[in-house]
This record gives structure tokens, C-alpha cells and sequence, in this order.
């Protein structure tokens, strides 16, 4: 509450003229906090969808490295399946009990 002086008026919270003001700043600082969610929620959902969805020149680089690398590609389908000879240095994996 203002006090009054020199014949002013007295301003209370309740004056109708401050109400559709801070009603107005109420609804303005919610509709900006609203659209900054919104803006972090696109941006996830664009870095999101670019990281599933490569775009054709990334998937062609993609397939050309795989190309280059036929075995490995295929050892990486298969799940390793197929045995690999170790290298002569290594023992076998039943040393210990011979």
C-alpha cells in the first residue's frame, strides 16, 4: 500500500487497473518459458532424428568403409561365429592341463 500525500490517491493490490497488468505479465513469462521448452524439445528431437537417420552422402560413406573392409564387416554381421586362428605366440586356451 502507498500512502498517501498531498491529496494523492492510495494504490492497493486489489486496484483493478494492476490486476489485467500482472495478469498480462503472468501469462507473458509463461507463454516465454513455454516456448523455450518447446525450442530445447525440437532441437533434441532434430539431433535425435539426424543421429538414426544419416543422411545419404553419411550412408554412402558408411557402405563404401564397410565395402573396404569386406571381412570385418562380415565377422561383424556374423557375430564372430567362425573361429579365428590365434597368432602362433599365444597359447592355446587348455595349456595348463597338459
Amino acid at each position: 500500500m502507498i500512502l498517501a500525500m498531498h491529496g494523492a490517491t492510495v494504490t492497493t493490490s486489489s486496484d483493478p487497473a494492476i490486476v489485467p497488468a500482472s495478469d498480462a505479465f503472468v501469462l507473458s513469462t509463461l507463454v516465454c518459458l513455454w516456448f523455450l521448452i518447446a525450442c530445447f524439445v525440437i532441437g533434441a528431437w532434430v539431433l535425435w532424428c539426424r543421429s538414426t537417420r544419416p543422411q545419404p552422402h553419411q550412408r554412402l560413406m558408411i557402405e563404401m568403409e564397410d565395402d573396404a573392409n569386406p571381412a570385418d564387416a562380415q565377422a561383424s554381421t556374423i557375430g564372430g561365429a567362425e573361429e579365428k586362428t590365434p597368432p602362433p605366440w599365444e597359447k592355446p586356451a587348455d595349456w595348463w592341463k597338459n
